[in-house]
Order: C-alpha cells, then structure tokens, then sequence
C-alpha cells in the first residue's frame, strides 16, 4: 500500500489539533503518541518487470504494521525516491530541504520566505507589521534622541548669542562713549580758535586779580563786538528773507504768465494750421470753379451760379488770410512776451539763489556769533566769581602781611642789639617785597607799595 500526496486532496478535512493513536483517538502528549510509532521493521517493496519481491524482518509486529497511516508515512519517510510534498508543478519554485536542523523564529520573517512563482525574487516582500514596527521604534528612538540633541545645541547657541549680544551691546555702548569722546576732540580741533578762546585760555592761566580783571575786560570788549555783529546779521538775514520772499513770489506769478502765454502760442500755431490747411483748399476749389465758369455758357444759370460761388469763395478765402496774418501777428508777439519772461523767470531764480546762498551764509555767522556770545557771557560770569575770590583772598593776604611789617618795624625800633636788628630788617626786606609784588599786580585798594626799609 502507497500513499500518494503529490496531488491535493479536496475532500481531505484539516485535523484537529494533536496527534492521533491507534484507533483515532488524538492525544496532546507527544511521548505517547511517539510511544506507538516506534519503527522495528522496514519494509522494502520494488517492482521489475513482471515480478513483484516483498522482504519482511522476523521480528514480531506491532503497533507501527497495524496502523495504516503509520506504515504510509514511515514508507514515504524511508523510500529510496525521498519523495517531497512539494515536488510538484504547483510548488516547484522552492527550494528543496534534504534535512532537519534546529527551527529559529527568524525562519518565519517575512523577508526570508521565497516567493512560488520564482527564487530570488525581484520584489521581496517587506517585514511583518511586529518587525516593521519594531525596527521603526529603533528609528524612532534614534531620531527622538537626534532632536534632543539638536534641540540642546541650539539651546546652547542662543544662550551664547545672548550672552555675545550683551557683549557686542556692552562694546557697542563703551564704542560708542568713545567715539562720542573722539568726535568732540575731533571738533574741538576743527573748530578755528576764536579771540574769545585765546582769552579764556589766558584767564584759566591768571593767578592775580589783575590778570583776571584784564581777560574780563577783554571778554567785555569781545561781548560789544559780538552783539553789534548779531545785530547787523540779524538785520541781513530779515532783509534776505524779505527779499527772497518777494522774489518767490514773482517768480511764481511769472511762471504762471508763462504758462498762460505758452497755451495762448500753442491756439496760435493750432489756429495758424487750420488757417493754411482751409486756404489752401479754398484756393484749389477756386481753380476747379474758376475753370468750369470759363466754360460755362454765357447768360446760363449755371454760369450765374457758378460765379456767385466764385465770390464767396474769394470772400472766405480773404477773411481767412486776414485771420491767418493776425494769428501769426499775435504768435510772434506772444513768442517774444514769452522770451522775456523767460529771461525775468531766469533772473529772479538766479537772484533767490543768490539771496539764499547769503542768507545760509549770514544765518551761519549769526548762530556762530550767538554761540560765542554765549560763551562769553558764561566766561564773564565764571571769572567774574573768580575775580572776587581772589581779590579776596589777596585782600586778607596784604592786610596779614601790613601786620607782620608793623610788627617788624616796632620789634626793629625797640630792639638795641645791632645782630638781630639786621635780623627783623632782613625779614622786613622780605616780606615787604611780597608785599610789593602783590600789590603791584592786584585790584585790592587801600594799599600801596613800600618803598622804604627800616632805618631809612
């Protein structure tokens, strides 16, 4: 008996789980199942031409030779032809196993497994949904961790933009501060130095009163000539305006006969081409009539008519001849009306201009001569202040120094020892040409050189 699998069975109903013993019972426990199929005998069956050999071991029979489905499947399993389930046309693309090695889940990925219609084929089929989503987890991660990563590096890089922007700010002001201090040096240096600032250089230099009173009374005279020049500016600057306020406004009413005047010459010229063009139409209709009357029999209406419209064309070609000459009468008026105003508008803007040049000029000199005004008058009050002080300050010194020599010259009169009266002389002496030097170069009144010593 052999059992034959090369073709599918249709009738044949899919087992229930396990296997089946000896009389159809199905039992889930493999060790009795494998209990009864144990192989003492091997039965070898060929056929020649025309006879038939069956070998049969002496060993008693068993469970496997009354089991028909064991004896079939253990001949199927020991036949020489090994043959394959899938040795058929169905089936032929896959790849024949010869023998049995250890089962890895691997064996079931998707990818692994070859298509039927061909080995190797050119579109493998993707991974199962649990590898798929397995293997875009791992990516996920990846990517999570990538974002991570760049999300702390820009983290990093706008905490450092931050700090270099307070850093560039920080540069920028101390930058700034000096190029506010370089620009004033700068300006000082191209600002020409003025009498006013000679003088004030000299005052910061004075260490007398005298000295100080002398740069004041200079910054006086200096204030005089300043406020007489902002009055003569001042004078000439409202003159100026007034001047090219006048002239704007001529110069507007100018530009505004100019443009009438311009329209007027473009109706003459209009007026004129009209006039040529119907002149000279008149003219050659003239000839026309002025031909048929020749022709035209004498006494006949048509000779009449024909002279009537002979007159009225004379007429009308006259009158548009006197239009014609008074048109270019009126053209060449208007062109020289417009020539001359013309040459008005290009004065008054030469004049305005001219006028604004000395008006940027003396409005310049004038906010120059405030400025320095303003400079002096803040330089006669500060000196002025200074001038009291130390007016005062010289005044206590003198009366201090008055004493000392009052004092020298008592100690000296009732002194009898010659030694020390040359002593209080010569301290007298002293202090007297300090004395001296003071009062020679300070305002104080109420004190006067000392032109004798003592024992003189």
């Amino acid at each position: 008996m052999s059992l034959q699998v090369s073709q599918p069975n249709k009738a044949f109903k899919k087992p229930k789980p396990g296997l089946r013993q000896v009389g159809g019972v199905v039992s889930n426990n493999l060790k009795t199942a494998l209990s009864n199929l144990k192989i003492s005998t091997n039965t070898q069956t060929g056929s020649t031409s025309g006879t038939t050999s069956t070998t049969t071991s002496t060993a008693p029979k068993t469970s496997l030779q009354k089991n028909p489905l064991a004896q079939a499947v253990s001949k199927n399993l020991t036949s020489s032809t090994k043959s394959n389930f899938f040795q058929d046309q169905t089936y032929s693309g896959y790849t024949r196993v010869d023998g049995m090695r250890t089962v890895k889940p691997s064996d079931y990925r998707r990818d692994n497994v070859e298509f039927a219609f061909g080995k190797y084929s050119s579109n493998p089929t993707g991974l199962t949904p649990r590898g798929e989503n397995r293997q875009n987890s791992i990516i996920r991660q990846y990517i999570d961790y990538q974002r991570e990563m760049i999300a702390k590096i820009e983290d990093q890089k706008k905490c450092m933009d931050i700090a270099n922007m307070f850093g560039n700010i920080s540069q920028g002001i101390t930058g700034l501060g000096n190029l506010a201090i370089e620009y004033n040096k700068q300006k000082a240096a191209q600002k020409p130095q003025t009498e006013t600032d000679v003088t004030v250089n000299q005052l910061r230099q004075a260490n007398t009163s005298s000295e100080i009173s002398q740069g004041i009374n200079e910054l006086n005279t200096q204030k005089q000539t300043l406020e007489s020049s902002i009055n003569t500016l001042t004078q000439s600057v409202n003159e100026s305006n007034e001047i090219k306020s006048k002239n704007e406004s001529e110069l507007t009413e100018k530009e505004s006969t100019l443009s009438n005047k311009e329209q007027q010459l473009t109706g003459y010229n209009s007026t004129i081409t009209k006039l040529q063009s119907s002149i000279s139409t008149d003219e050659a209709e003239l000839k026309r009539l002025e031909s048929s009357l020749s022709k035209a029999p004498d006494g006949s209406l048509t000779k009449t008519g024909l002279q009537n419209q002979v007159d009225n064309l004379k007429k009308r070609i006259e009158s548009n001849k006197q239009e014609l000459k008074a048109a270019e009468d009126n053209k060449k008026q208007t062109e020289e009306e417009i020539k001359t105003l013309k040459g008005e508008i290009e004065t008054l803007r030469t004049t305005i201009s001219n006028t604004n040049e000395r008006l940027a000029e003396d409005t310049k000199k004038l906010d120059s001569s405030k400025e320095q005004l303003n400079e002096v008058n803040e330089a006669i009050s500060k000196y002025t202040k200074k001038l009291d002080k130390k007016e005062d300050s010289e005044a206590d010194k003198l009366n201090d120094m008055k004493k000392d020599l009052a004092q020298y010259a008592k100690d000296y009169a009732a002194e009898t020892d010659s030694d020390k009266k040359a002593k209080i002389k010569e301290k007298f002496d002293k202090k007297a040409g300090e004395y001296n030097t003071i009062v020679s170069h300070s305002n104080v009144t109420g004190h006067t050189a000392i032109t004798k010593s003592l024992g003189e």
